[in-house]
C-alpha cells in the first residue's frame, strides 16, 4: 500500500495516469468501462488485471504463458484473462483491444427471466417492509 491506498486502488491509479479511461468500483473492484458501462477490464485483489478479449485471443495468450484464465468459483470464464503485470506496455495495448472488443458487442436487451425475477424481489422486499409497518 503507498500513501494509504490499497493495492487495487493504488494500481488503478497508476494505471488511469497511463491509460485514457476513468475507474469505477464493480462488485468491489476497480473496473474500466466503456462509454455503455460494460466493464472492459478490472483489478484482481492480488494487484493483476483481468481483460475481457475474444475467446481465441484469451487462448493466445494463455498458451503463450502470458496470462491465466479467470476463475469465478469452479467456473473457468472463456472471454476473461489475468495478466500478472498490469502496468507493461504489453499489458496496455491489452488493456486498449480489450476496450475496442466490448465497445464493438452488441447491445443486448435485458432478458426477461432476469427482469421478471427482479420485480419478484423488489415485491418481495414491499411486502416485508409492510408486514414490519403492520405490527
Amino acid at each position: 500500500m503507498e500513501d494509504g491506498l490499497t493495492l487495487r486502488q493504488s494500481v488503478a491509479m497508476r494505471l488511469q495516469g497511463k491509460f485514457d479511461g476513468e475507474v469505477s468500483w464493480k462488485f468491489g473492484h476497480a473496473s474500466f468501462e466503456t462509454d455503455r458501462s460494460k466493464v472492459f477490464c478490472f483489478i484482481t485483489r492480488e494487484g493483476h488485471l483481468a481483460l475481457k478479449l475474444p475467446q481465441p485471443r484469451i487462448a493466445e495468450l494463455i498458451e503463450a504463458g502470458m496470462a491465466k484464465p479467470l476463475c469465478m468459483g469452479q467456473r473457468s470464464m472463456r472471454e476473461w484473462a489475468v495478466v500478472p503485470d498490469p502496468e507493461s506496455a504489453t499489458t496496455l495495448k491489452l488493456l486498449r483491444a480489450a476496450q475496442l472488443y466490448v465497445e464493438s458487442l452488441p447491445v443486448t436487451p435485458a432478458k426477461p427471466r432476469a427482469a421478471r425475477k427482479l420485480a419478484a424481489k423488489k415485491f418481495s422486499a414491499k411486502k416485508s417492509s409492510a408486514s414490519r409497518i403492520a405490527r
